[in-house]
C-alpha cells in the first residue's frame, strides 16, 4: 500500500456548499487489463470549525490495452453541505492493494489529483464573505 497526503483549500470563486468531485489522473506502468482499487481518506472543516473524523471513499480502475496510456479516475462525490469560502479539506490518497478487488501486479503513476467544483463567482470581494 503506498500513499501520499494532501490539502485543498476551496476557492473564493466556489459555489458555497455545493458538492465537489475528487478524481486522479493515472497511467498504469505496463499493459493489463488487472483492477487497482484506489481509496480517498479526507476530512474537512470550514474556518473556526475542528476537523471531524475522516471519512474514505473507494473507487477503481481496469488496466489499459497500451502501457502509460492516461486514465482519468473518478471518485464519489463529497457533500460539503454547511461549508464556506476557505473550508480546508486534508486527504490520505492510497492505493488499497490488500482488497480482494486489487488485482493488479504492477504499478501505476498517479500524475495530479484533483477536485471540480461548482462556481458562482469569480472570487471574493474579502477573504471571508462574496
Amino acid at each position: 500500500e503506498e500513499e501520499v497526503f494532501l490539502s485543498v483549500q476551496m476557492p473564493h470563486g466556489w459555489k458555497e456548499g455545493s458538492t465537489i468531485s475528487p478524481h486522479i489522473h493515472i497511467a498504469y506502468q505496463s499493459t493489463s487489463s488487472a483492477v487497482m482499487r484506489w481509496g480517498l481518506e479526507y476530512t474537512k472543516a470550514k474556518d473556526g470549525a475542528v476537523f471531524p473524523n475522516t471519512t474514505t471513499i473507494y473507487t477503481s480502475s481496469t488496466g489499459q490495452s497500451a502501457a502509460y496510456k492516461h486514465q482519468l479516475i473518478v471518485f464519489p462525490d463529497i457533500s460539503m453541505t454547511g461549508d464556506t469560502l476557505s473550508s480546508m479539506l486534508s486527504f490520505r490518497l492510497f492505493r488499497n492493494s490488500s482488497h480482494a478487488e486489487d488485482t493488479a501486479t504492477s504499478s501505476a503513476f498517479v500524475m495530479e489529483f484533483d477536485v471540480h467544483y461548482e462556481n458562482d463567482a469569480l472570487g471574493s470581494n474579502v477573504s471571508s464573505t462574496k
